[in-house]
Formats: structure tokens, C-alpha cells, sequence
């Protein structure tokens, strides 16, 4: 028969019933190094700042890129991936060619993107113009 294990968190006194232990007894001191590891994730968690992949078509229409399909989605931001890593959105990126941009944007206490965070896509190139056609002249006249 299999032996059995004590709790760790209970105890027997001189009156033999257990008794739990309290929470400052559960607690180990922390070093400087886990504190600041602590203080780094806390910080983390609060951080509501996302990154969207983000491919804009002319100047009216902008597409937003889902990761789990594989595809963009039309006018539809909350159907994106939200990237919580500016460098995972980044390496994505790179996968998916040219055209795409990383797009900051924030989320509510909930997860849920506000789309008032999302900024206008500018466009950061002057519009195309027709370039003026000169003839060059092969012959010459003499």
C-alpha cells in the first residue's frame, strides 16, 4: 500500500489537530533581482499598448492582418491580431512582404481594442504623378 504524504501546509500540535499555516509563513523573502522581474511583468500587465499589422490600399481603404486565418481583414480592426510585442509584430512583418505596416494602438481593461486609439493611415508618399514624356531624338538633322 502506497505511503501517504503530509500536507506541507498543515501542522500537528501538542493537541493533535492540524492547523494551516499562515500566509507569512508561505512567503519566501524575495532577492533584488526577483523584485525587479516582479515589477517588470506587473508593469507588463498593465501596459495596454498593442501593435496591428496593418496594409493600406490607396488612401481610403486599410486592411488589417488576423494571423490565426492567415488573412487581412476589410475596414475591421477588431478582427485583427493584437500583437502585444512590438518584435513579434515586427517578425511577422518581415514574413509578410512589403506594404505592411505596424499600427500602435490601445486596448480598454478588458483586452477589447478602442478604436479610437487608431490613428488615420498617412501616407508618407507624395501621390503618383504620370511622369512628363520627352521624346529623345535618335536622328539627328544635319
Amino acid at each position: 500500500m502506497a505511503a501517504r504524504h503530509k500536507s506541507v501546509n498543515s501542522r500537528k500540535p501538542a493537541g493533535g489537530k492540524p492547523t494551516r499555516k499562515t500566509d507569512a509563513d508561505d512567503i519566501p523573502e524575495l532577492s533584488r533581482a526577483e523584485m525587479r522581474e516582479l515589477e517588470r511583468r506587473v508593469k507588463d500587465l498593465e501596459d495596454r499598448t498593442r501593435y496591428l499589422l496593418v496594409s493600406s490600399i490607396g488612401s481610403r481603404i486599410v486592411l488589417y492582418y488576423n494571423i490565426a486565418d492567415d488573412t487581412f481583414t476589410w475596414e475591421e480592426p477588431k478582427e485583427a491580431t493584437l500583437f502585444k510585442r512590438k518584435a513579434a509584430a515586427s517578425k511577422v512583418k518581415s514574413l509578410l512582404g512589403r506594404g505592411v505596416e505596424i499600427v500602435e494602438c490601445r486596448v480598454d481593461k478588458h483586452g477589447k481594442l478602442l478604436k479610437s486609439s487608431l490613428q488615420p493611415q498617412a501616407k508618407s508618399k507624395q501621390p503618383r504623378t504620370r511622369p512628363s514624356r520627352k521624346r529623345a531624338s535618335t536622328h539627328t538633322r544635319t
